[in-house]
């Protein structure tokens, strides 16, 4: 990380501030951005006192939010932001006694955003005895099937079914455990509130 921010081999500890959940405008769920573009919330928070440095671009079951923040960022904007990574937001089916699924979020290294999208692609959601993956084509058919609407849009049929993904414990666990990059490389972090979190 040191070279990230071009530290000289040797200093001692230093304290940067990081926002590893950030959610920006175009996220899949719950957008209340208005008309506030990706470049300007980068600025926004890049305006922040003090200063944030690196930032996980969050969104829910995928890595398109990254994406578009990182194409900003590559164009200069918001320079005092040093790192971006992808932060992946998932449901487990495990629900709260809030009856909400449990929160966890999968992140990674930039340079292995691909790789994400590979594993996210395995994890399995099963719904009136059909298997959907959790990449863009299978969220699109989940959206459209759970909506009984096969002419939905796709942008909406994505957000429909984006909601709807659930993934089973055994199942992310597998899908994690048998992927030696993903042991290597995924971090996983799982909430501790009680709405959609461990403790409730």
């Amino acid at each position: 990380i040191g070279s990230v921010f071009g530290e000289p081999s040797g200093w001692g500890s230093l304290w940067r501030r990081w926002d590893p959940h950030v959610h920006l405008p175009g996220t899949l769920l719950n957008d209340q951005f208005g008309s506030t573009s990706v470049p300007d919330a980068l600025e926004a928070l890049a305006g922040r006192d003090p200063g944030i440095e690196a930032i996980g671009v969050t969104d829910y079951v995928t890595t398109a939010s990254y994406r578009r923040a990182q194409a900003a960022l590559d164009d200069g904007v918001a320079p005092t932001i040093a790192l971006a990574f992808p932060n992946v937001e998932l449901r487990l089916d495990n629900a709260t006694s809030k009856e909400r699924g449990v929160n966890v979020h999968l992140m990674c290294p930039p340079e292995e955003v691909d790789l994400l999208d590979d594993l996210l692609g395995r994890l399995e959601f099963s719904f009136r005895d059909r298997s959907y993956r959790a990449d863009r084509n299978g969220l699109i058919r989940l959206g459209r099937d759970f909506n009984d609407d096969q002419t939905l849009g796709d942008d909406d049929a994505l957000r429909v079914g984006a909601l709807q993904f659930k993934v089973t414990f055994e199942n992310l666990r597998q899908v994690l455990g048998n992927d030696s990059w993903a042991r290597r490389s995924v971090l996983v972090g799982v909430a501790a509130g009680t709405n959609d979190g461990s403790s409730g």
